[in-house]
């Protein structure tokens, strides 16, 4: 599991590293589940994480999201949806809303190190 600022996330096996390794991690937008408002989604139960739309910005058939979750709004989230999935969805900029990350999508770049001074 990655500690991400206080949320623990399944992030599927991490080889070479001990637990507690500080690490830098990445997931491709496609990894990121928006859940629906109106029905239970795929992968609603695969590390769900609460918060808000900061920004969305349509570009042609696809909206891109910037989000910022509840845990910790200083490090957002972008992603995009299709703009139908976006205007069913209610997503506005200020709206509440919920996205899983699909721990297939998370890939952990290596340990953390601090830049030198």
């Amino acid at each position: 599991a990655i500690d991400w600022s206080g949320k623990l996330l399944e992030a599927g096996p991490l080889p070479g590293l001990a637990p507690g390794t500080p690490v830098s991690w990445v997931i491709p937008d496609g990894f990121v589940v928006l859940h629906r408002r109106d029905r239970p989604s795929r992968g609603e139960r695969e590390n769900p994480v609460e918060g808000h739309v900061e920004t969305l910005v349509p570009i042609g058939q696809m909206a891109w999201v910037s989000f910022r979750p509840s845990h910790d709004g200083t490090l957002p989230l972008q992603f995009s949806v299709p703009l139908h999935v976006a205007r069913r969805n209610g997503l506005a900029p200020d709206a509440a809303a919920t996205v899983s990350l699909l721990t297939d999508g998370i890939h952990v770049i290596g340990p953390r190190t601090t830049p030198a001074s």
